[in-house]
């Protein structure tokens, strides 16, 4: 138990850094823009260039190809900034350097992006289009939830390239941090290369199997517009990458120097834990419902053709026949694992799953309400076989 006094100090503590992140907030510079920009560059030029097998969309009537090569543009990405580090371009420590000018040259990209894609969907496609896109009529619901569901463009689709610098930029910050923890204190410790590992994995999984983001609700049915770009391009990747912030100076120092094991072997095997049980519900949940929204009944799963709800429309078999949300509780328990390796002397690396985890609850709510409308009796069912909502036998 955390004696009161602690729970006081650990409160000083996370108001005085939360103050400390304010007064660090900076305006637009020119190597801030430059860092932006050159790397969307990189990243859409990879788009179109780079080898990798092409996806057909899901969405019924849409005969666009997703191009799956965004771990190779990850690759180039790479192999380009460590160019650039051996020869004395730029710093590995370059992103975390310019921060907070970033930060605000992304915010304000993402506010002109959701202009142009505004301007796009509601004056420059048919009436037919717009209609088809459930925009409501409303400026500021259309300008934050978007006027269409997949804006695409001279070839490129938005919503599917822009969770590119998402996932991407969320890795090459992390990356930064834990440069500038060895430019500070001539190690990488153990916490932070333990969350080096989660989030990378993380990282390079997604990409590799990036075909899979097309089968998810997000690609399906919500239009791209504020919300989504502001969330792909800043709140993700910034916000989400919190954890590697606080581990840069959290770090053991004794009178010989600077330990590196700041967890022991218990430790390390219990965050293990809990990280890979919710990467395995993650990732086998999310494969078996992408493998059954591709091929429905004649799916395989755990071995077996697919067992559904009687009408065909819903899966039953593997995760999905456990809890009707299973994919969420990976999602928590994944957010949790790559938290603990902080501690918890701050509230700071833990203000990511205090945000995400009522957030995939108030979510959960709403997909509950839309599959209800969607697929009726089916969707009762369903609830039969999967009684649970997230967390079996509690929830």
């Amino acid at each position: 138990f955390i004696e009161e006094k602690e729970m006081t100090n650990i409160i000083n503590r996370t108001v005085q850094e939360l103050l400390g992140a304010y007064y660090k907030l900076s305006g637009t510079t020119v190597l801030a823009s430059e860092i932006w920009f050159g790397f969307l560059g990189i990243l859409l030029v990879s788009y179109y260039i780079l080898p990798g097998k092409r996806v057909k969309a899901i969405i019924k009537g849409d005969d666009y190809k997703y191009p799956v090569n965004g771990f190779y543009s990850f690759a180039l990405l790479l192999v380009i900034f460590y160019i650039g580090v051996f020869l004395h371009w730029w710093r590995a420590t370059l992103i975390y350097d310019n921060f907070w000018p970033l930060f605000t040259v992304v915010n304000l990209f993402s506010i002109a992006e959701t202009l142009f894609l505004y301007i796009k969907g509601t004056y420059l496609i048919s009436a037919a289009e717009r209609k088809k896109n459930h925009t409501t009529g409303s400026v500021f619901w259309d300008l934050w939830y978007g006027t269409e569901l997949n804006p695409r463009l001279l070839g490129l689709d938005f919503k599917y390239f822009g969770y590119r610098p998402l996932i991407i930029g969320w890795a090459m910050l992390i990356l930064s941090m834990a440069h500038e923890q060895y430019a500070r204190h001539g190690t990488i410790s153990a916490s932070m290369l333990l969350y080096i590992c989660f989030t990378w994995y993380y990282t390079l999984d997604y990409l590799w199997v990036e075909e899979k983001i097309c089968s998810t609700w997000d690609v399906l049915a919500e239009n791209f517009g504020f919300g989504l770009v502001w969330g792909d391009h800043l709140f993700y990747p910034f916000f989400y990458s919190i954890q590697a912030h606080y581990l840069i100076d959290s770090i053991n120092r004794e009178p010989g120097g600077i330990k590196f094991f700041d967890l022991n072997v218990f430790q390390i095997a219990a965050i293990l834990g809990v990280y890979v049980l919710g990467y395995v519900i993650f990732r086998q949940s999310n494969s078996q419902k992408d493998l059954f929204k591709r091929e429905g009944k004649d799916a395989i799963i755990g071995g077996k053709k697919a067992t559904t709800t009687r009408d065909g429309r819903l899966l039953t078999a593997g995760w999905w026949g456990v809890a009707r949300h299973i994919n969420y509780l990976g999602d928590m328990l994944m957010a949790i694992g790559w938290t603990l390796p902080a501690g918890f002397s701050s509230l700071i690396p833990w203000t990511h799953s205090m945000f995400f985890i009522p957030f995939l609850m108030h979510r959960e709510r709403r997909d509950e309400a839309k599959m209800s409308q969607k697929y009726g009796e089916t969707y009762k069912e369903y609830c039969k076989i999967a009684k649970w909502r997230i967390l079996p036998y509690v929830y």
